[in-house]
């Protein structure tokens, strides 16, 4: 007994397809040789090496901002301890002009100098 061949058989067996196989044969669209590959591949490591650049040249920018606030910082602690030193100079000094004995000097009217 010989089986009939349908439409379907003869083209699974022309094409050799087997049970338990995939039928379906993906092909890519873009054609790329060996040097557009090449290209591509260097143009994609540069643009990695020019984001790497530029984040570190940011990094470096901050750096110097951070150096010239730390500067601004020193220079103002070094305004305020003086400006502490003169606010105990003159608190001192009206203290000294307040108090009972600076009340009790008499002003000197005439000075005598000796001759020898």
């Amino acid at each position: 007994m010989r089986r009939r061949q349908t439409k379907y058989v003869s083209n699974r067996t022309r094409r050799n397809y087997n049970r338990n196989q995939n039928t379906l044969v993906y092909q890519s669209v873009l054609k790329l040789g060996p040097v557009s590959s090449a290209i591509i591949i260097g143009m994609i490591i540069m643009l990695f090496g020019l984001i790497y650049l530029v984040q570190a040249s940011k990094t470096t920018s901050f750096d110097y901002k951070i150096d010239e606030i730390d500067q601004q910082i020193s220079q103002l602690s070094i305004k305020k301890a003086d400006l502490e030193i003169e606010k105990a100079r003159l608190k001192s000094l009206a203290s000294i002009n307040q108090s009972q004995v600076a009340a009790n000097l008499t002003n000197q009217t005439e000075a005598t100098y000796i001759n020898n």
